[in-house]
């Protein structure tokens, strides 16, 4: 894997074309890039995992999605995080399936993801 490492003020150009974009920046702390992004215009194909959950969507969330790329909130992280931790914790595994995720989503209101 290849790895540059840049200053935030010139992320814009290869965050829009990277197949996959993590985002773990505290609330509103990438709201400059998702400016730049959305005042750019450009695609972005890839997928964008945004751990921000509040505000939502994030400013990068929304020019991420209206650049046509695809996006995963992050409340639906860790609600995936906790599904996992349930598994490992509980010794359960297997056991804890798609109807502890539905019931999970419910609570939190999220639409339930066919993967």
């Amino acid at each position: 894997m290849d790895l540059a490492v840049r200053q935030l003020s010139e992320a814009a150009g290869p965050t829009a074309t990277a197949d996959v974009v993590i985002s773990t920046l505290p609330p509103r702390a990438a709201d400059g890039l998702g400016g730049e992004l959305a005042a750019s215009g450009g695609r972005t194909p890839g997928v964008l995992l945004d751990a921000a959950y509040d505000p939502w969507p994030s400013v990068i969330a929304a020019a991420w999605q209206a650049g046509g790329g695809s996006v995963v909130p992050g409340l639906e992280m860790l609600l995936y995080q906790a599904v996992e931790q349930v598994r490992l914790f509980s010794r359960l595994g297997d056991e804890v399936d798609a109807s502890v995720i539905d019931v999970m989503c419910d609570a939190v209101g999220l639409p339930r993801r066919a993967f």
